[in-house]
């Protein structure tokens, strides 16, 4: 506001010279141009110093907006950037959680099916409808088939070991009697 007030005053002296010398009163001798012109020498420099003064002003208003908004860039970027870090904390624990714990469990299962030690009665959680219930799903499945196959090896090894040691007895007997016929003859 002080700025265009002051180019304003500026402007009426600009225009009060020009209405001097459109109405040819300096060489009508009806002013003095000396007088005129120190008059508007000094009005031009009171309205310059207060343009000045009041463009100062303005600029030193502008200067202190701008570092105002600065600080709050620089705020609202430390709070995004901090926010943004809890958040990627949060997502690697939920990741590891949903994702590493369930795939660690199932790691440590196989190998110890695969070291000869596993206990076949043991299943993986597969509850839910994502990948790694699936994954869980399948390995149960192969480990419930893996069981029932050395459940039925199990029981054929009982058989034969029963058949065998029928074999043997029937065999033991087939030479006693062999060699008592052996004998008598």
């Amino acid at each position: 506001a002080d700025l265009r007030r002051n180019f304003d005053a500026f402007v009426a002296v600009a225009l009060d010279i020009y209405g001097h010398v459109q109405r040819k009163e300096f060489a009508a001798g009806k002013r003095d141009i000396g007088t005129v012109c120190h008059e508007t020498a000094g009005a031009f420099l009171t309205s310059m110093a207060e343009m000045k003064s009041a463009s100062s002003a303005f600029f030193t208003g502008v200067s202190n907006q701008v570092s105002t908004t600065l600080d709050i860039l620089y705020i609202a970027a430390g709070v995004t950037l901090l926010v943004t870090l809890v958040g990627l904390f949060v997502l690697s624990r939920l990741v590891q959680g949903y994702v590493v714990k369930p795939l660690q469990t199932a790691s440590a299962r196989m190998h110890d099916i695969a070291d000869g030690e596993g206990d076949l009665t043991q299943r993986l959680n597969d509850t839910g409808r994502d990948e790694l219930a699936q994954l869980a799903q399948g390995f149960n499945k192969f480990v419930d088939k893996t069981q029932h196959l050395v459940q039925d090896i199990t029981g054929s090894v009982g058989q034969l070991s029963t058949a065998a040691s029928q074999l043997s007895t029937a065999a033991a007997q087939a030479r006693g009697n062999l060699q008592r016929q052996h004998t008598e003859t």
